[in-house]
């Protein structure tokens, strides 16, 4: 009995590994925002692709850049985490693309070893190397709700309507006021300088390393909502990283003037102020250090 279950199991587990690696290979499902960071982060990993010339690593403000619009980009950006995370992905890479973009907005939220590690464990990185249905999002019970759901949606003809997004103008709420207030109080502290002597050393760690494999380094600052703009926790990290990477000598695409954008919350751009955005970069992007 013991026997027929095991040999069962090994043939189920075979034929989902056959099935997953063949006929849904990039069907994943996401259950829930540290799983899509996962997800986001062993896509960049495992790829081999040669069309990634250029990556952007941030927090959940640059995660919304819209790099389906942008050619050669991956957006190597977290919701909820830090940008020292996706760099510490960067680092342990073999081929880096081209060109790195960094956001600047965040620096003092910690990188999480917790999530990093379980990227790179030894066993875990290894069997999903080779193993596509290993790796995060391949969970074959959301997989299979997942594909009875597209099934049910195309019998009922209504897939294209469920897939639509409709962006509803902007209005505003006592709620928006509230937030906004939060985030001017937030916003008018200056950082801990402790805190910002650690980010300091740890960017440049990183930076001095991607500059070591001749990666063209390009900083960036997402808009946030006007009243933030000006305030200390936007100007001193701002003056900081311009005296410890001048002008100069490394790239940067400046905030646009943020009374152009809306935000949802004060910090993160709405749908639409996010294609904006996306348009803005492309924009700057379109100049000799990353058209190489």
């Amino acid at each position: 009995m013991i026997k027929k279950t095991i040999i069962l199991a090994v043939f189920l587990l075979t034929t989902y590994f056959i099935f997953v690696a063949i006929v849904i290979p990039q069907r994943q499902v996401k259950q829930h925002q540290w799983q899509g960071n996962k997800i986001n982060a062993q896509n960049f990993i495992f790829s081999d692709s040669d069309t990634i010339k250029s990556v952007i690593v941030g927090s959940s403000l640059s995660a919304r850049i819209l790099t389906k619009e942008l050619s050669g980009f991956y957006n190597l950006s977290f919701a909820g985490q830090s940008i020292f995370d996706g760099l510490n992905i960067l680092s342990k890479k073999e081929t880096i693309p081209k060109n790195v973009f960094i956001e600047t907005n965040y620096l003092f939220r910690a990188e999480d070893p917790q999530f990093t590690g379980s990227l790179f464990d030894n066993y875990p990185f290894y069997s999903q190397t080779y193993i596509l249905a290993l790796r995060s999002g391949k969970e074959p019970l959301p997989m299979l709700i997942s594909l009875l759901q597209d099934w049910k949606d195309k019998k009922e003809n209504n897939k294209a309507e469920n897939n639509t997004t409709i962006s509803l103008p902007s209005v505003q709420h006592p709620l928006f006021d509230k937030l906004i207030a939060y985030q001017i109080t937030n916003y008018s502290q200056k950082p801990d300088s402790l805190a910002m002597k650690n980010a300091m050393v740890n960017l440049k760690r990183y930076v001095d390393i991607l500059k070591s494999k001749h990666i063209n380094v390009i900083f960036f600052e997402m808009p946030v909502n006007s009243h933030l703009c000006e305030l200390p926790l936007s100007q001193v990290p701002r003056q900081a990283i311009h005296k410890l990477f001048p002008q100069n000598t490394f790239s940067y695409i400046d905030q646009p003037d943020c009374t152009n954008y809306n935000t949802s919350d004060g910090v993160h751009l709405t749908n639409l102020e996010s294609e904006k955005y996306t348009a803005y970069f492309q924009d700057k992007i379109a100049c000799s250090f990353c058209t190489n």
